[in-house]
């Protein structure tokens, strides 16, 4: 069985806190990234507790 993993880094934040949000650019790069990922066939998703990663859950 062929697996893909696709390693993702978080979109601009405020700072390295565990609680810094996403910048106004942060936050359309989250866009463009949900946009990007939408047609591939992701069945798991691991993430981070950081508030920045926790951003695209919103969508």
């Amino acid at each position: 069985m062929k697996r893909e993993f696709y390693l993702v880094r978080h979109c601009q934040a405020t700072g390295q806190e565990s609680d810094a949000p996403l910048t106004k650019l942060g936050k359309q790069q989250a866009i463009s990234l949900i946009d990007y990922l939408t047609d591939f066939d992701i069945k798991h998703i691991i993430s981070s507790p950081f508030l920045r990663t926790g951003f695209i859950s919103f969508f």
